[in-house]
């Protein structure tokens, strides 16, 4: 089988998809439509705005796999492997973020850098080895440091 290189190119130009690869794994992403970006900003959590973000604009071959209920379903079976969301860093939320990326609305990139500042705040980006350590060892580990 003979690929003209040239067309594919074109193909994927005028297509809009965008490629993203992270720890092996690689994407096909179109921008979100204005009312998937919508559904992405209206989520309640950094998480699921980014699991979002992919399930509504990962496509096969050129097509968004949501619009197919089989491939939907494959997604979204995806979207919760522990390879995918227990990554350090997390492949679910690049990937989100990539999407939000590309689609470039500001309105979208605001909510999201919110959301995202509040997961922060609420120590949901914390390494799993750091999640059980209290506020009483980091005092103790502050004045350690200061009395030596």
């Amino acid at each position: 089988m003979k690929i003209n290189v040239a067309n594919w190119v074109k193909s994927r130009v005028a297509s809009g998809v965008k490629d993203f690869m992270m720890s092996g794994y690689h994407f096909e992403f179109l921008p979100l439509s204005e009312d998937s970006a919508n559904i992405v900003a209206s989520e309640d959590t950094y998480e699921e705005a980014m699991a979002t973000a992919v399930k509504l604009s990962l496509c096969i071959d050129g097509e968004l796999a949501s619009k197919d209920e089989q491939n939907a379903k494959a997604v979204e079976s995806f979207c919760i492997q522990p390879d995918v969301v227990d990554s350090e860093p997390c492949i679910l939320d690049a990937a989100g973020r990539f999407v939000c990326d590309i689609t470039d609305m500001q309105e979208l990139t605001d909510v999201i850098d919110e959301l995202q500042k509040q997961a922060v705040v609420e120590g949901d980006d914390l390494p799993k080895s750091q999640e059980d350590i209290t506020i009483g060892q980091l005092n103790d580990d502050a004045r350690h440091a200061l009395n030596g």
